[in-house]
């Protein structure tokens, strides 16, 4: 017989063995046909199980905040021309605090910024991959809950396109992503410093708790011992009413013999 690769087909192997006279022969038919059933069974299981637990490549680096898109256009400069600029929004955040983020990275390229109409310009900086340096012209605006930042690349008189200057575009889009990352990040780490003081808080009620609970329990098991106590009195008392009430009606009935007593002496 040959392993079927069908599990069904597998189950009806065990159809022709009863035909078999040979007893031993029958059990050792019986005992590998059952083997294979395992076999096959674990098998389908496995790859199932496997296939299931292995993580998709695709979201092994997702990002609970979204990478913002980054888009290219022409758009108009203080002076009224158009030139292409690398257009980029971050959701909630705020214009004022995205421009601080690029004065900070374009800081880094060993360059001076100011401001020039409504733009911040830098110049001459000395980008990472770039021969020459590179002019900078930037400006950032509110755009409801979101800041969108917009920035011209000037490289030799050129104002940068990835259709024509395919790797310095890359590089000047790179620079936005990472100014996104950093936003993205410092979010999720003030969402983690709330968390934190929302979880320390938790556990300072939780602390308090227990400790009114404790106190309840001792007031409890104060409050038993009284009424313990108590009881026990009670039960003192109610003995002693009982003993009282005897000698009463003993001192009775000796006052009504001394009172007959006190007839006889009477003219």
């Amino acid at each position: 017989m040959k392993l079927h690769n069908n599990l069904f087909d597998l189950i009806n192997l065990f159809n022709p063995i009863k035909n078999i006279k040979n007893i031993k022969m029958k059990k050792v038919m019986y005992l590998f046909a059952t083997m294979l059933l395992v076999f096959q069974t674990a098998s389908t299981t496995f790859g199932q199980d496997a296939s299931a637990t292995v993580a998709d490549p695709n979201n092994l680096k997702a990002r609970r905040i979204p990478p913002a898109n980054i888009q290219e256009y022409d758009a108009k400069r203080p002076n009224g021309e158009l030139k292409n600029a690398f257009s980029m929004t971050i959701p909630n955040t705020k214009s004022n605090d995205l421009m601080r983020k690029w004065d900070k990275k374009a800081r880094s390229f060993d360059a001076k910024s100011k401001r020039v109409s409504e733009e911040l310009f830098t110049d001459n900086a000395k980008i990472p991959g770039f021969t020459n340096d590179v002019d900078l012209y930037v400006r950032t605006t509110q755009e409801g809950e979101n800041a969108n930042i917009l920035v011209f690349a000037e490289n030799n008189g050129v104002f940068l396109t990835s259709k024509a200057n395919f790797d310095q575009a890359n590089i000047i889009k790179a620079i936005l992503k990472s100014i996104d990352t950093e936003t993205a990040k410092e979010k999720i780490e003030e969402e983690l410093k709330s968390e934190d003081r929302k979880l320390k808080q938790a556990q300072r009620d939780l602390d308090k708790l227990q400790k009114e609970l404790k106190n309840n329990k001792e007031d409890v098991e104060r409050k038993k011992r009284e009424i313990s106590d108590l009881e026990k009195a009670q039960i003192v008392n109610t003995t002693d009413q009982e003993t009282k009430t005897k000698e009463i009606e003993i001192q009775k009935v000796k006052y009504s013999e001394v009172e007959k007593e006190m007839g006889k002496y009477v003219d």
